[in-house]
């Protein structure tokens, strides 16, 4: 949530949508965004510790939420992944089992 408001841009919509879905095995959580959005060759290092895309050295940070997040959900056996578009925004989705 803090990604997506830290990157939200300051022209155009300024929204954010949280949806949470459940089946009788899973806990679906998305986050999409009108942000940024992440170039298509950030997009498979973006879960890596310390990465900082280029484009966003400007933006505090320290390259290490989204990496936690992803060992957060690899401990729970379950995922998280991202659908984006630069200039557009971006869709984190994570996948959790229900134990």
């Amino acid at each position: 949530l803090s990604n997506a408001i830290k990157y939200m841009r300051s022209d155009g919509p300024r929204e954010m949508a949280i949806t949470l879905k459940h089946t009788s095995e899973t806990v679906v959580v998305s986050i999409q965004d009108t942000g940024e959005g992440i170039a298509n060759d950030d997009v498979s290092k973006i879960f890596s510790r310390l990465y900082r895309a280029p484009r966003t050295k400007h933006i505090n940070g320290s390259g290490l939420g989204l990496s936690i997040a992803h060992s957060i959900a690899m401990l729970h056996q379950g995922t998280i992944t991202v659908q984006s578009e630069l200039h557009k925004g971006s869709t984190f989705t994570i996948t959790l089992p229900k134990k």
